[in-house]
């Protein structure tokens, strides 16, 4: 009996003690994850070995992608969208290119895609058109224009060329700019081309365009600035 009351203060102790040790590593593990709860979801992944897929499935978790702007403002005034473009092609001799649409009309979708995505298309419209997209609704808007510029309007998308003077230089559907149906269901690059080539403006020539502006600088008293360059 006095061996274990001897024991007894050293075995109380040694209790004691672990039971701090015990209550530390239990605060200790329990701050450490609090501190991976907080821990950025970058720093998570960037300290294991994570697949391709699972690394945009996070990114994407975190930062979802903006929703896509539609093609037709739908709100859109679209007579006055049209002038606006007219005044600019008067400007710098261009033609206005309108195209009849709907955010609904995947082929509308495809088009817009199709000047945007390829270059030498993106090129043309860049330095020869001003682009009006028109938004026709359900078929119940915009249809006085349509009328207006003589349009027989069957199926969108749908193109207009104007003049600078607003005249319609053609109409035309753009069925017959596809590719042949077993080939797949988009545009041909070649054929949108080789239609926009053929209705852009002709180009001035320099002399007429120095002698105009020399005519004009002599009535203003004014000098003429001449630069040289191209639109590239």
């Amino acid at each position: 009996m006095r061996k274990f009351t001897q024991l007894l203060p050293g075995v109380v102790g040694a209790a004691v003690i672990l039971l701090v040790t015990g209550c530390a590593a239990g605060i200790q593990q329990e701050e450490q994850v609090e501190q991976e709860a907080v821990q950025p979801v970058e720093e998570i992944v960037a300290q294991r070995i994570v697949t391709p897929e699972e690394a945009e499935a996070v990114v994407a978790e975190v930062e979802p992608e903006p929703e896509p702007v539609p093609v037709y403002d739908e709100s859109a005034d679209a007579a006055a969208d049209i002038e606006a473009a007219l005044a600019v092609a008067a400007k710098e001799n261009k033609r206005v290119l309108v195209q009849w649409g709907a955010n609904w009309c995947g082929w509308c979708i495809k088009l817009h895609g199709l000047f945007q995505d390829d270059r030498t298309i993106g090129r043309k419209l860049q330095y020869e058109y001003e682009v009006v997209y028109v938004d026709i609704g359900r078929w119940d808007k915009h249809l006085d224009l349509v009328e207006g510029y003589g349009i027989d309007l069957k199926g969108v998308p749908f193109l207009t060329v104007l003049d600078s003077n607003g005249d319609v230089v053609v109409n035309q559907e753009t069925g017959s700019l596809e590719v042949p149906i077993e080939e797949g269901a988009k545009h041909d690059p070649e054929k949108v081309l080789n239609f926009l080539t053929e209705h852009q403006p002709d180009y001035l020539e320099a002399e007429d365009l120095l002698t105009d502006a020399l005519a004009e600088a002599g009535r203003l008293h004014k000098r003429v600035f001449l630069t040289f360059g191209a639109p590239w």
